[in-house]
């Protein structure tokens, strides 16, 4: 008589659901040995061993049947980079046909792969949305910097001639205030030149007044 099995068909059915979920099945083969070491590893089950998927008959036409039926193909997602299940269908039929709990099983995995790819696809399709509004957003601003920087090189053109103009406008006042300068101190050169020579002529009677005096002291007593 056959030793009873520790472990239920559905618990290892759970354990092929959560090494398909996990995405095992795309790093290694599906096999008695990678689900075992997988179930203890991952799901912290404790005395699994590879003889209890492979004593089991409907566990061993599961794991079988996904060999034969599904296959990866090279064509991988950019998201999360988990690859495509493709299914061999003529295949899948003929090795399920009257099973119905393994088509039950292998169509409910295929739902959830396509209900999963459907909820990537809206994420994928907002995600574009936002990231064209950013873009719309991002080109709005830099017409509106490209304009703002056009009006601004305008303006400085503007200043900068506005600048050369009242330059050369300043140094014209700074020349006729420095000719004004120049004659209004020949003016006074003149009048000091003037005075000085007035002062000389002074200085020349004083002493002409001086000499007259001596010459009238030197011959007093011959006067008196």
């Amino acid at each position: 008589m056959p030793r009873e099995s520790k472990f239920t068909t559905d618990e290892l059915k759970e354990v092929i659901s959560q090494f398909i979920d996990q995405g095992q099945h795309q790093m290694m083969k599906m096999n008695y040995k990678n689900l075992a070491d997988f179930a203890k590893n991952n799901l912290e089950l404790g005395g699994i061993s590879y003889y209890h998927f492979s004593r089991n008959g409907e566990i061993k036409e599961i794991i079988k049947g996904y060999s034969k039926t599904l296959k990866q193909s090279n064509l991988e997602l950019s998201g999360d980079n988990k690859s495509f299940t493709k299914l061999n269908v003529r295949e899948f039929v003929k090795l399920n046909s009257g099973k119905p709990d393994q088509l039950i099983f292998f169509l409910t995995k295929l739902q959830e792969s396509q209900q999963s790819l459907y909820q990537r696809t809206i994420r994928t399709e907002l995600k574009n949305k936002d990231l064209e509004n950013q873009l719309k957003t991002a080109l709005g601003k830099n017409i509106r910097i490209k304009e703002k920087y056009k009006e601004l090189q305008m303006q400085f053109e503007e200043l900068k001639e506005r600048s050369l103009v009242l330059a050369e406008a300043l140094n014209r006042e700074e020349e006729k205030q420095f000719i004004s300068a120049l004659k209004s101190t020949e003016v006074i050169l003149i009048k000091r030149e003037e005075e000085v020579a007035v002062a000389h002529e002074d200085i020349s009677k004083l002493e002409e007044q001086k000499d007259l005096e001596n010459l009238l002291n030197e011959y007093s007593d011959i006067f008196d």
